[in-house]
C-alpha cells in the first residue's frame, strides 16, 4: 500500500540541478508559472495592504515590493513542486488503486462536509447548479430562506443529493417520478433551501477563506470609514486572491442572492436579510466563538459576537449589491500583474520581492505539506469506512485489512513529514 501512495503521491523527480547552473538552465514551464502565480500574490496582498489604514500592515507593504529584481535560487516547491498539495486527479487515482488492492468496487467521494477545493474542483457541482435553477423558479415563495423545511425530508434529499454528486447527475426536482423513486412522495421549496443552507454551513472553510480573514475583517471594520472606491479595490483584490473554486462558488451564489432579492416585494427578503443569513457561512475565522443557545457566556463576549456578526453582515450586503464589479480587475492592476509576469520569466523565475511577514504567512510550504497530509488522510479514512462496512468481508479479513490500512498510513505520514 505505502508502495502505491509513494509512488503516486511522489512522482520521480529529475535530476537536480547544482546551484550554480540555475541561472544557465531555464525551469520548466510548470515551476514558472508556480513563481509568476507567488509572485502575483504578493503584488496582490501589498495593493490590499495599502487600503487598509492597519499601522503593521502598513509597514509591511512599504518593503514589500522592490523597485528592481532581487536574484534568488528557487525554493524547492517553486523549482519540483515537492511542496503541492495533491491534485484531484492524483486522489483519485491514489483511491482507485487502493480500492483494488483492498477488493472493494467503489469509493464514495463527500459533497456535504468537504472542502470547496475537492467539490468545486472542476467549477460548480452539477447538484449546486441544480438547487439554484430549481429556487430560482419559486423566487415569489415569501420567506423562501427563512422558513424552514421538514427535517426528515431534507435529511433524504442531502443523501441523495450525495448520490447524484458521486455519479455526477443533476438533480430532477421537477420529476414527482424521479423524487419517488428516492422515496420523497413531497418535496418543497424550504426543504431544498434547508439543503442548500446545509452545504455552506458544512463547508470546513467558508468561501471566503480562512487565509484570507484578517484582511476582510479589516475591511470590514473600517467599512463605513473606506470611501466606496477603496472599498471596491480592496475587494475586488480579495476575489482575485480567493482560489478559482471558492471565486466560482461565490460569484455564483452572490448572484444568485441577487435575483433573490429582486423579488423582495414577494418573498420579503432583502439583500439586508439575506447578508445577515448567510453571513456566519461566508466569513468566519478558524477560531471564531459561536454563541450556543442555553450557554453561559458573559455579556461583553456576546456584545462583542453581536457587533461583529452586524459589521460582517454589512459586508456581505455590500458584497450581493456589487458582486458584478468585485469580479472585475481594474486596468491599471493588470497592467502591474502582466508586469510581473514578464519579470519573473525574464529573470527564469528569480524574481522575487524582499521577504516579509505577509509573504511568510501566505507563502510557507509548510501549509502546502499540511494540505497534502489532510488530502491523504481524508482518502484513508475514507477507504477504512469502506473496509469496516463491507457486508461482504469477515471479521478476520477486515482486522488484517485495518492492519495494513494503518501501517500504510503510518508510512505515508512519515514520508510526508521527511519531505
Amino acid at each position: 500500500m505505502s508502495s502505491i501512495l509513494r509512488e503516486l503521491s511522489h512522482p520521480q523527480q529529475p535530476p537536480q540541478t547544482p546551484q550554480h547552473a540555475h541561472s544557465e538552465k531555464k525551469i520548466s514551464p510548470a515551476a514558472l508559472e508556480r513563481c509568476q502565480k507567488e509572485q502575483v500574490e504578493h503584488l496582490l496582498l501589498n495593493r490590499l495592504i495599502q487600503q487598509l489604514d492597519v499601522p503593521e500592515l502598513n509597514a509591511l507593504a512599504s518593503t514589500a515590493t522592490p523597485a528592481t529584481p532581487v536574484k534568488s535560487t528557487p525554493s524547492k516547491s517553486a523549482a519540483s513542486g515537492a511542496f503541492a498539495p495533491m491534485t484531484p486527479s492524483t486522489m483519485s487515482r491514489i483511491t482507485a488503486s487502493a480500492s483494488r488492492l483492498f477488493g472493494i468496487e467503489k469509493i464514495t467521494r463527500r459533497f456535504f462536509g468537504s472542502p470547496l477545493a475537492s467539490v468545486a474542483a472542476q467549477g460548480m457541482p452539477l447538484v449546486l447548479e441544480s438547487m439554484m435553477e430549481f429556487l430560482s423558479e419559486h423566487l415569489d415563495e415569501e420567506g423562501i430562506f427563512r422558513r424552514s423545511g421538514v427535517a426528515s425530508r431534507i435529511k433524504v434529499l442531502m443523501k441523495v443529493m450525495e448520490e447524484c454528486y458521486n455519479d455526477n447527475l443533476p438533480l430532477e426536482l421537477h420529476s414527482a417520478a424521479w423524487l419517488k423513486s428516492y422515496g420523497l412522495d413531497v418535496l418543497n421549496v424550504h426543504d431544498v433551501t434547508g439543503a442548500f443552507k446545509a452545504f455552506f454551513q458544512q463547508l470546513p472553510e467558508p468561501v471566503l477563506t480562512f487565509r484570507l480573514f484578517v484582511y476582510i475583517e479589516q475591511i470590514a471594520k473600517q467599512f463605513e470609514s473606506l470611501s466606496i472606491q477603496r472599498r471596491t479595490y480592496a475587494l475586488q483584490i480579495v476575489c482575485a486572491l480567493l482560489h478559482p473554486s471558492h471565486a466560482t462558488v461565490l460569484h455564483s451564489l452572490l448572484s444568485f442572492l441577487k435575483k433573490v432579492a429582486s423579488h423582495s416585494d414577494s418573498n420579503k427578503m432583502q439583500i439586508s436579510n439575506l447578508a445577515k443569513m448567510f453571513e456566519p457561512n461566508l466569513l468566519r475565522s478558524s477560531d471564531d466563538d459561536f454563541i450556543q443557545p442555553g450557554s453561559s457566556i458573559n455579556i461583553t463576549n456576546r456584545v462583542d459576537a453581536i457587533e461583529r456578526s452586524e459589521r460582517r453582515a454589512r459586508l456581505v450586503e455590500f458584497l450581493i449589491e456589487q458582486h458584478e464589479v468585485l469580479f472585475e480587475t481594474p486596468d491599471e492592476l493588470k497592467n502591474e500583474i502582466d508586469q510581473v509576469k514578464q519579470n519573473v520569466e525574464q529573470h527564469n523565475g528569480d524574481y522575487v520581492p524582499a521577504p516579509t511577514a505577509v509573504f511568510a504567512v501566505m507563502s510557507d510550504s509548510q501549509t502546502a505539506v499540511k494540505t497534502r497530509i489532510e488530502s491523504t488522510n481524508q482518502e484513508m479514512d475514507k477507504l477504512l469506512d469502506l473496509i469496516l462496512n463491507n457486508p461482504n468481508l469477515s471479521e478476520k479479513e477486515k482486522k488484517k485489512m485495518f492492519k495494513r490500512h494503518e501501517k500504510a498510513r503510518k508510512q505515508q505520514q512519515l514520508q510526508d513529514q521527511e519531505n
